[in-house]
């Protein structure tokens, strides 16, 4: 499947950032500094399998709940922000 790496990749941006434009760059730089450049990547991009499992790991480890095949990227807040009602 292409195009795996940057759903991956939007979603870790999208939840590490919140929304806000001047966090997803800082997201992106870190993912350079761990070897990934979420520039390299589009959506008919083949997907490399050593790529994905980092990714897959780091998503895992954020909390962030990867897309399933065709869904769009939203942010929501994790599970532990927010009141608790």
């Amino acid at each position: 499947m292409s195009g795996k790496v940057k759903q991956i990749i939007d979603a870790i941006v999208a939840h590490r950032s919140r929304g806000n434009p001047s966090m997803a760059g800082f997201v992106r730089a870190k993912l350079m500094l761990k070897g990934i450049d979420p520039s390299k990547y589009t959506d008919t991009s083949s997907d490399d399998p050593e790529v994905l499992r980092k990714l897959e790991a780091l998503a895992r480890e954020l909390g962030v709940d990867l897309p399933g095949p065709g869904a769009g990227v939203s942010w929501r807040p994790p599970p532990s922000s927010g009141p608790q009602r």
